[in-house]
C-alpha cells in the first residue's frame, strides 16, 4: 500500500505540472492567434512566455525529485511535511506567476464594449 501511495503522488505531482504547462501554452496560443503568428509577438512577451513555461518545468522536476528522493534505505521517512509545504508554495508562485501573464495579455487586449 505504500507504495502506491508514493507513485500515486509522484503521478499527481506530474500530472499537476503538465497541466500548468498546458495552460501556458494554451494562454500563448491564444495570444498568437489574434495577432495571427509568433513574428507579431512582442519579445517581451516571449521571454515572459519562456520564463513561465521554464519555471512551470523546473517546479514539477524539482517536486518530482523532492518526492522521490525522499526516502532513503530507511522505512521511516524525514521531512514529508516541510517537502510537501515547499511544493506548495512553488505551486501557488507558478500559478500566481500564469495568472499575472495571463492578465497582462488580456489588459493590452484593446476591444470594444458595443457588441
Amino acid at each position: 500500500m505504500k507504495k502506491l501511495y508514493y507513485v500515486s503522488n509522484l503521478f499527481y505531482i506530474l500530472i499537476l505540472g503538465l497541466v500548468k504547462s498546458s495552460a501556458a501554452l494554451y494562454i500563448v496560443n491564444l495570444t498568437i492567434h489574434g495577432l495571427g503568428s509568433l513574428r507579431h509577438v512582442s519579445r517581451q512577451k516571449k521571454y515572459i512566455f519562456f520564463a513561465v513555461l521554464a519555471l512551470d518545468i523546473a517546479w514539477t522536476i524539482a517536486s518530482v525529485a523532492a518526492l522521490a528522493l525522499r526516502c532513503g534505505s530507511e522505512e521511516v521517512c524525514v521531512g514529508t511535511m516541510w517537502r510537501w509545504r515547499a511544493i506548495l508554495v512553488g505551486d501557488v508562485a507558478t500559478d500566481v506567476l500564469t495568472a499575472v501573464f495571463a492578465g497582462h495579455i488580456i489588459w493590452r487586449i484593446q476591444a470594444s464594449l458595443r457588441a
